[in-house]
């Protein structure tokens, strides 16, 4: 079996997009339709600056042991981005010796905001700026969030 790349990126198009490619190669790296899914061997989990990745991969809902199938890759995708964590998310699998699979969970953390400054309004109060804003320190910043 080669190996898959599934992704959630931010944006409709992009997260529709994703979808039809992770379709289309998990379609075309399936077995026959006789024999059973893969099995979850190993999760490992890479791009985390903060967070445990125990917890990412608890948070994502898979577990080894468990057969690899098209619905369980997409709400693992669907489990994380649903945190508000993450920028960017990415499940890449790749066969191991044993003929189960091992899958890489790639993740992009959102900054965590420390502090809010504001330069040039003297006029508005903090506050209200604050308030308009929606963010607040210890907040995650999200890309797509953002513009």
């Amino acid at each position: 079996m080669k190996g898959s790349t599934f992704t959630r990126a931010a944006g409709r198009r992009a997260r529709v997009t994703a979808t039809a490619i992770a379709a289309i190669i998990f379609t075309a790296t399936q077995a026959p339709a006789q024999q059973t899914a893969p099995r979850i061997t190993e999760i490992v989990v890479e791009g985390v600056r903060s967070l445990d990745p125990d917890r990412v991969r608890a948070l994502s809902g898979l577990t080894e042991g468990s057969a690899l199938t098209q619905r369980v890759v997409q709400e693992a995708i669907r489990s994380l981005w649903d945190t508000n964590l993450f920028n960017d998310i990415a499940v890449t699998t790749r066969p191991d010796a044993s003929g189960g699979v091992v899958v890489v969970l790639q993740v992009d953390e959102a900054s965590v905001i420390t502090r809010l400054d504001f330069e040039g309004e003297e006029e508005i109060d903090r506050e209200d700026l604050v308030a308009e804003l929606g963010l607040r320190p210890g907040d995650r910043l999200l890309e797509h969030r953002a513009h």
